[in-house]
């Protein structure tokens, strides 16, 4: 049985440097002797790209101050002006790789395994590893790049051997690190090398009898970028510029897919090189059978539909676009779909396959900012083909922000190089946030071109009513007059945003209270002035006026009263007569009063005082009142003493069509709930323990008002009945009948 994979792997890891000069790979030579300390040592040829040979390092010798180094030789740093730190040359003369992006979860394990961060060098014996949905790029000093894709892991000139175990506890020496070959182990490797070095010029010979030019020794070539790749199944030689995709499935199965220049694959054995040209690719299964046919990769999809520009509130939306295999071409047997936050697919943040079946572009919503999506096609090997170009996709966010005292209601667009309009203006760069104007809807337009963009290119946004602000509003009544049957007036709405700005073109309405007639309401000429007509029957007073704007904001406003003009003998009559406050529909009241009250069972008398807290509405004939009533009565004589405390509802109805003529007289009832503290006393001592008794009266009373400017004096007396109370014949039984004195205000 002939040596395993694993076997095959290790005699990879093994190898010494693998890259040449020429495309074709030569045999590693040793590793070089350790150099002198006053030289440097002699590069090394590299995995990726092998190296020239730098010539030995100047000497460096110390020259005393104001005489000149010998030729040959250089100052040392101490008479030279301070510089920074030098940094130490790469180990063994290999082309120096360097971190250059990490995205998520990629990590470095060798003799101290941790994460890699950006700019890292990576020392040899290192293997660069990342998890799912993560990725990592190299850059090496020739100018090689290397993507590492997501699963995957990259030995850095082989891996370096593990510890020995201690003896004895004692400290172990590590075996010294010889530089192999750079192997993918698993997942997936993207390789751009740079294109070679431009031939020098040619110098034209100088004219007769001219002086020759000096000689210019010409610089020494740069490092070739031939680049070497191990892997299970074999080495692969990136030719200059070139673009070569190799990935390694864990089972060993091997695709190499080259997009530019050209490739070279070479099996362990005897098996011969295989070119691979640019559009082409080639998978091998075993390093016991030979590699397949090389056979050209899928082409690039097509893409159509997309929306370039949606608007999101804050959360992500769904963005229209579909793609398909490219016309005339079999249909693949599956997708492969990156989204990018950048051109360079660099930071990538999704990356997929899909089924040959899908065809949505973005099969999820997306965030606010910009993506860019790419899809490439996958034969029934695995091979992948050319991504399609990148497409933008931008959702730019839309804050509607509230207007507040002195600023008016703006939307805010979040996006750059975008151009728009509001309701149906110029389309123009957007900087600031576009202010509204209140309480009317509005229409949003933007697009990524300042003219004539496509459907694809622009997105709309329609901005209610509501969300655009509120009004500043105040009436402003015109001059009365009367004929013989009712009177009218003008009356004009002022309307202006929060920072007093007039509002035009506002579509307002008008509804009367109080039997007032409006006309229509029209726009002035003076801006944000909205003029109507009312009318109301001579002598009615009470009005007020209820708008209505743009059908989302309402302003009421009550319009002062006025009455016709009365003939002089009667206004002479009126002026003997004090002024006295208009009746009002509805009216607040406060009163107090003392009480007087004599017990109908017991014959015993008691005093108190009560307040009233309430209202009175004006009817078509009199006026109804309602009032809260707290109460405290006093009870003294032999042989009990009684404090009483009630809350009552008296309701009144006021039996005059003027409510406030000199004199009111009035009705009511009285229901009141009745909690008493009573004890038997005698010669002013107590005589028994207090005890509380908790009773529902229910009586009636009627009065008068004598109304003065701004209130009243009544006079009330009336009759209550306690029920669900019983006492000792001792004791006030509290069915009696009351009379009240007191002062009444009205607000």
């Amino acid at each position: 049985m002939t040596c395993s994979r694993m076997c095959v792997l290790g005699v990879l890891l093994t190898l010494g440097p693998t890259v040449a000069a020429q495309p074709a790979p030569k045999p590693a030579p040793k590793p070089a002797k350790a150099a002198a300390p006053a030289k440097s040592a002699p590069a090394a040829k590299s995995t990726v790209a092998p190296t020239a040979k730098v010539a030995p390092a100047a000497k460096v010798v110390a020259v005393p101050a104001g005489k000149q180094a010998p030729a040959g030789k250089t100052a040392p740093p101490a008479l030279a002006k301070p510089s920074a730190p030098v940094a130490a040359p790469y180990p063994a003369g290999l082309v120096e790789p360097r971190v250059r992006s990490v995205r998520s979860q990629a990590a470095l394990s060798g003799p101290t395994p941790h994460p890699a961060k950006v700019d890292e060098v990576v020392s040899p014996g290192h293997v660069l590893s990342t998890q799912a949905q993560s990725a990592a790029e190299l850059s090496f000093a020739d100018g090689t790049r290397a993507q590492l894709g997501e699963n995957s892991e990259l030995s850095l000139y082989g891996v370096a051997p593990p510890l020995p175990a201690p003896l004895k506890g004692k400290p172990v020496k590590p075996a010294p690190f010889r530089p192999g070959t750079t192997t993918l182990l698993r997942g997936e490797l993207t390789l751009t090398t740079p294109a070679p070095p431009a031939a020098p010029a040619k110098v034209a010979p100088p004219a007769k009898g001219a002086k020759p030019a000096p000689v210019v020794k010409p610089a020494a070539a740069k490092t070739p970028v031939t680049a070497l790749l191990a892997t299970p199944m074999g080495k692969v030689t990136a030719a200059p510029n070139s673009t070569v995709r190799v990935s390694v499935e864990p089972t060993g199965v091997t695709r190499v897919a080259v997009y530019g220049g050209s490739a070279q694959l070479l099996a362990p054995g005897k098996a011969k090189p295989v070119a691979i040209s640019a559009g082409s690719g080639l998978r091998i299964d075993s390093v016991k059978a030979p590699a397949k046919p090389v056979q050209p990769l899928p082409a690039a999809p097509s893409v159509a539909g997309v929306q370039q520009l949606s608007f999101s509130t804050g959360e992500p939306v769904a963005v229209a676009g579909t793609f398909a295999a490219a016309a005339g071409t079999a249909a693949p047997a599956g997708f492969r779909m990156q989204v990018a936050r950048d051109a360079g697919f660099e930071k990538i943040v999704t990356d997929t396959r899909l089924p040959g079946s899908e065809s949505k572009l973005v099969p999820q919503p997306v965030a606010a900012g910009d993506s860019y999506i790419r899809v490439s096609a996958l034969s029934t090997d695995g091979l992948e083909g050319p991504a399609s170009a990148p497409v933008r996709v931008r959702v730019a966010r839309v804050t509607v922000v509230p207007g507040s005292e002195g600023r008016r209601a703006a939307v805010s667009i979040e996006g750059k190089d975008l151009f728009c309009s509001l309701d149906g203006g110029p389309m123009s760069a957007v900087a600031d946030p576009l202010p509204l104007s209140p309480a009317r809807d509005h229409s949003l337009q933007c697009a990524t071109v300042a003219q004539n963009p496509r459907p694809e290119e622009s997105a709309q946004l329609a901005i209610s009513a509501a969300q655009s602000g509120p009004l500043s509003a105040r009436v402003e009544p015109g001059a009365v007059t009367f004929n013989a049957t009712e009177g009218q007036r003008p009356v004009t709405l002022v309307l202006s945003d929060a920072v007093g700005t007039p509002v035009t073109g506002a579509t307002v309405t008008a509804q009367g209270q109080g039997g007032l007639q409006v006309s229509d309401v029209r726009e002035t000429a003076t801006p944000g002035s909205y003029l109507a007509t009312v009318k109301w029957p001579a002598g009615q007073t009470g009005h007020s006026l209820q708008y209505r704007i743009n059908d989302v904001e309402t302003y009421e406003s009550r319009l002062p009263d006025a009455q016709p003009a009365q003939p002089a003998a009667q206004a002479a009559a009126k002026e003997d007569t004090p002024a006295g406050p208009s009746a009002k529909r509805v009216a607040f009241e406060i009163a107090a009063m003392p009480v007087t009250a004599i017990d109908t069972e017991r014959l015993v008398f008691g005093v108190g005082g009560a307040l009233d807290l309430g209202v009175r509405v004006r009817l078509g004939y009199g006026a109804l009142a309602v009032a809260l009533r707290p109460q405290y009565e006093f009870y003294q004589s032999a042989p009990s003493v009684t404090h009483a405390v009630g809350a009552g509802l008296p309701i009144t109805f006021r039996i005059r069509k003027d409510v406030d003529a000199d004199l009111v007289p009035y009705i009511g009832v009285l229901p009141q709930i009745v909690a008493d503290y009573s004890f038997l006393a005698q010669d002013g001592m107590r005589r028994s323990d207090g005890e509380w008794r908790v009773g529902f009266g229910l009586g009636g009373f009627g009065g008068s008002e004598f109304r003065f400017k701004y209130g009243a004096v009544f006079v009330e007396a009336g009759y209550r009945h306690m029920l669900l109370r019983s006492v000792p014949e001792t004791l006030p039984s509290l069915n009696s009948i009351f009379a009240n004195v007191g002062l009444r205000l009205t607000f």
